[in-house]
């Protein structure tokens, strides 16, 4: 792999970081607004995609790790 690869890797792994902590935010506000209506499902299921959203985000995290250009 070149530079110029390991480059457009990193920043497109900077992206989705970003963005996947803009739904983490989103997603916590819909549990959160979920508990004070008391939907306790509306609450679980939030619950489970929060879930699969921190693991995308430790994935593009770790992923942007290795690919760091510097």
């Amino acid at each position: 792999m070149n530079h110029a690869d390991q480059l457009n890797i990193y920043r497109a792994q900077t992206r989705n970081v970003r963005d996947l902590a803009i739904a983490r935010k989103q997603v916590t506000r819909s549990i959160n607004h979920a508990l004070r209506a008391n939907d306790l499902i509306s609450a679980h299921v939030h619950t489970k995609l929060l879930v699969l959203i921190f693991c995308a985000w430790a994935e593009a995290s770790f992923s942007k790790l290795i690919h760091t250009p510097h």
